[in-house]
């Protein structure tokens, strides 16, 4: 089985919605970021709006922000931490926003560079689970 990550992404209402839908939700909340505007999804799947009595239902413009789990491919941008081995070692290094694919095309050509590990890079900058090796390549 493949790895998965958990992610906010910020979703229309409209997505929203069908994410609510396929995925057979109950029993949660989901807020604007600025948290004026709320959608409730109860206990049999029916959905709700709550504008806190400040006037505030949801609009095209508004973005709600949603965990979703999702199956890490070379292709999916995250925040890396790797380990390169050199001539003279190891060295490590964090990037952001960038995918795996990348990171393996950005090494390829270094005769004395080699692209080792690569892990996931938590919210708060801790080092995560590894996902790629020079050996496996994606890990399972």
């Amino acid at each position: 089985m493949a790895k998965m990550i958990k992610r906010t992404v910020e979703m229309r209402l409209d997505e929203l919605i069908k994410h609510i839908f396929d995925n057979a939700i109950v029993n949660r909340s989901y807020y604007t970021s600025d948290r004026n505007v709320c959608i409730e999804v109860n206990s049999y799947g029916g959905i709700d709006t709550d504008g806190y009595g400040n006037g505030s239902y949801p609009r095209e413009e508004h973005k709600f922000a949603v965990e979703v789990e999702e199956e890490i491919t070379k292709e999916m941008p995250i925040n890396a931490f790797y380990r390169l081995r050199t001539d003279g070692g190891w060295k490590s290094a964090e990037l952001k926003n960038t995918s795996v694919s990348k990171l393996i095309e950005k090494y390829r050509p270094h005769v004395h560079v080699t692209l080792s590990f690569i892990y996931l890079l938590n919210e708060d900058g801790s080092i995560g689970e590894l996902i790629w090796t020079e050996a496996k390549g994606l890990e399972e």
